[in-house]
């Protein structure tokens, strides 16, 4: 028996679910690790009065179950059944897909994966809310590490791929009680909640034979 699916479509956390028909048109998801990032595309009905761009971040839940968590990239048009309004197909990729913009120009000596990491996450300032060493593991010392202009992203892979390592990006949410620090929340969530939060993610970077 095919259990029912309680689909939830969150579009920089506004519930869109009325405006995708599963019936019409199918959501693909692939889910990769390393330079392949998950992808997933999805056809919004009706969707005229969104304002539907690139870089919003999207999320697709099963229930509370959390199945795709990342940015819209692409983003097409055609008319739909009723022909004065228009459907909108979206492609988008995990969270990774952010790393691919952010530059860094640093040198390193003696230090480890999970250092230079650690220190190229501390010290972007559009990566300092990310948690880039909590979950990563420290596979190999590297005498000498020059990276000039690269992508994150790319710096990730280069070492990951050095170290017989893979990584991927998983989504929490950095969460901030009144009057506490902000702090990590204890479970995984994707997207953005009623409280006062703001998205972040975490780098998981780990030996191949683990």
């Amino acid at each position: 028996m095919v259990s029912k699916i309680d689909l939830h479509v969150l579009l920089d956390g506004v519930e869109i679910k009325q405006h995708i028909s599963l019936s019409d048109y199918s959501i693909e998801h692939v889910s990769a690790i390393n330079d392949e990032m998950d992808t997933l595309n999805v056809t919004v009905k009706d969707g005229d009065s969104l304002g539907i761009k690139g870089w919003q971040d999207l999320v697709i839940k099963n229930g509370t179950d959390t199945m795709f968590g990342g940015y819209t990239l692409t983003r097409g048009k055609k008319p739909s059944a009723n022909k004065t309004k228009n459907d909108y197909p979206i492609g988008a990729s995990d969270y990774a897909a952010y790393l691919d913009k952010v530059y860094v120009q640093v040198q390193f000596s003696n230090q480890t994966d999970k250092q230079m990491l650690a220190s190229i996450f501390s010290g972007t300032d559009e990566l300092a809310a990310y948690d880039g060493s909590a979950f990563v593991t420290a596979i190999r010392t590297f005498p000498t590490a020059t990276f000039n202009l690269w992508t994150v992203k790319a710096v990730i892979s280069w070492l990951a791929t050095q170290a017989g390592a893979y990584w991927y990006v998983d989504a929490l949410l950095l969460s901030q009680d009144l009057g506490h620090p902000y702090k990590w929340r204890d479970r995984m969530v994707l997207g953005h909640s009623e409280r006062d939060t703001e998205p972040t993610m975490e780098l998981d970077y780990l030996s191949s034979c683990q």
